[in-house]
């Protein structure tokens, strides 16, 4: 349950061949004394002889029905003497403690472990209900890294690998359930928005959504205008990627109270990212970039973003940076720069509002003209 999809497949595969590799050693041993085998003309020699054939048939027969059921971790919760809780995994799968890493629920220390050499997968722990219940926390997959590392990664001394906003504090919240392949739950996007609510966040980012069967309602919804319009927090999210066609959103992008992200590539974009030799290219709408009108006639576009990003990726992936395409990475493309826009107004005190400053990018935004010269329809680019 722990683990996303595609590492619990590596993961499978290589303690597979690692007992392969016992197996067969195990084998060859059986073999081996199989060649020469006791007297039988003893009782002693007849039984080690059955053993023998025992052996080797059961060693062929889980050769053949093995399954991996995964590690097995003890947890340990406790007190210390300052009264702060402290978590440590067992992850040696042998009592040995000493050996593990000893954390503290990450919103308060900011640790986090790794379970293993193999599985290179981080993990952070919280605790509930005054001890009774840890929770272990890790990501269902390279997609939350990629779009946090479009928002805000962070490399000093190799600045080239920054994301938009380098300086800013990141609140990373789990919505999607790895047991479901990554996807969000009802549940996971209410406790989320309590979550930015409780620790004062300026901006949300989701680079998550879907079709819905009705536009700009529900208790998500609801409560995401709530957080817009009483607790002054910007809400950005991806349009969706299931352009070209007309009424393609997906929600929660089809919701008027949220900023709805489309898709383009740039011509600085078009050499590093897709290997085109020509930069005389002009910057165009992805064709999957999902386009308005919504259902019940708003725009769903407000504005467009660059829609591909070359952004770190866990390391459970075996792999610094990825690229990756879609409304998912055009959306923490625009949050980045809302929060430097935001950084520059509360560090010279001025009053801003999510009204005032969606009506300021609408209004600033660039459009741009496709190959023949003419602008790209708003229901493509929205404003810009």
């Amino acid at each position: 349950e722990l683990y996303p999809g595609p590492l619990a497949s590596r993961v499978k595969a290589e303690r597979r061949k690692a007992l392969d590799a016992a197996q067969r050693d195990a084998v060859a041993a059986c073999q081996a004394a199989l060649l020469s085998p006791p007297d039988e003309a003893t009782v002693a020699g007849k039984k080690m002889a059955e053993e023998l054939r025992t052996r080797a048939a059961l060693l062929e027969r889980l050769a053949k029905e093995h399954e991996d059921v995964g590690p097995l971790y003890d947890v340990v919760a406790f007190e210390d003497a300052e009264g702060a809780w402290r978590v440590c995994v067992d992850t040696s799968e042998a009592g040995d403690l000493a050996a593990c890493t000893l954390l503290e629920p990450f919103r308060v220390g900011r640790q986090y472990g790794t379970l293993d050499a193999v599985s290179l997968l981080n993990y952070a722990v919280d605790v509930m209900d005054g001890g009774r219940r840890v929770v272990i926390t890790v990501d269902s997959g390279a997609h939350g890294t990629h779009v946090a590392g479009i928002i805000g990664a962070f490399f000093p001394d190799r600045p080239e690998l920054n994301g938009v906003a380098p300086g800013c504090q990141i609140v990373s919240v789990k919505i999607g359930d790895t047991r479901l392949d990554g996807m969000e739950t009802g549940t996971a996007l209410v406790r989320a928005l309590g979550a930015a609510r409780e620790r004062g966040v300026h901006l949300i980012n989701m680079s998550f959504g879907e079709y819905a069967n009705l536009d700009d309602c529900g208790r998500f919804v609801d409560m995401a205008r709530q957080a817009v319009d009483k607790h002054d927090i910007i809400f950005v999210t991806s349009a969706g990627n299931n352009g070209p066609a007309l009424t393609t959103g997906g929600a929660p992008g089809t919701s008027s109270a949220v900023i709805s992200v489309g898709a383009f590539a740039s011509r600085q974009m078009m050499q590093p990212q897709y290997s085109l030799r020509s930069n005389q290219l002009s910057d165009i709408q992805y064709t999957w970039s999902s386009r308005g009108p919504t259902a019940d006639g708003a725009d769903l576009v407000c504005v467009s973003a660059p829609g591909g990003a070359i952004a770190p990726v866990p390391n459970w992936t075996l792999q610094g940076r990825q690229l990756m395409n879609g409304t998912s990475m055009s959306s923490p493309n625009a949050c980045g720069g809302l929060a430097l826009l935001l950084s520059g107004l509360i560090a010279r005190g001025a009053k801003w509002s999510v009204r005032r400053v969606r009506l300021a990018i609408e209004a600033t935004a660039i459009t741009t003209p496709n190959a023949a010269g003419a602008e790209v329809e708003r229901w493509s680019l929205g404003r810009g």
